[in-house]
């Protein structure tokens, strides 16, 4: 008991720790995303092409779906936590020290973004050319990021 009483006085305090069980939450969600992502399209794509057209769909519904289920589940957790934790870490620690709310630039980001995917969602049914949508979302993320970087304080 004596250990761990000590180990608490010596976390600097419950926001660091909270922090630092965010960066961990983060790293781990985002190793299990890859490594699954890695899992499809090393190990199950090609396994599914040799194996009997009778096994495909007790394999599918036993292994493939629930490791479907935990890879969407661990890249949504990676990109909330990390989100999560870019708020709180970088844009409040700015915004406190400038002497403003965070929630303008979480606003603005979040803003930014979500008309960026919405433009992008339009440009892809309409635009046949591959090319000319890599070029499209190019400028569309470039701008966005300009706009993002130049509109607020975080960093500066």
């Amino acid at each position: 008991m004596h250990q761990l009483t000590s180990l608490a006085l010596a976390l600097p305090d419950n926001a660091a720790t909270f922090q630092i069980v965010l960066r961990w939450v983060h790293f781990l969600a985002g190793i299990t995303w890859v490594g699954l992502l890695y899992f499809f399209n090393l190990v199950n794509v090609p396994f599914m092409k040799q194996v009997d057209a009778g096994m495909k769909p007790k394999i599918f519904q036993f292994l493939t779906l629930p490791a479907l289920n935990l890879f969407r589940w661990s890249a949504m957790l990676t990109v909330f936590v990390g989100f999560w934790y870019w708020a709180q870490v970088y844009v409040a620690t700015d915004a406190h020290n400038a002497g403003l709310s965070p929630w303008g630039t979480i606003g603005l980001f979040l803003l930014i973004w979500i008309v960026v995917s919405l433009i992008i969602y339009a440009v892809v049914s309409k635009t046949p050319n591959p090319w000319l949508l890599a070029v499209i979302v190019i400028v569309l993320v470039s701008v966005a990021g300009w706009l993002f970087v130049t509109r607020t304080s975080v960093g500066k």
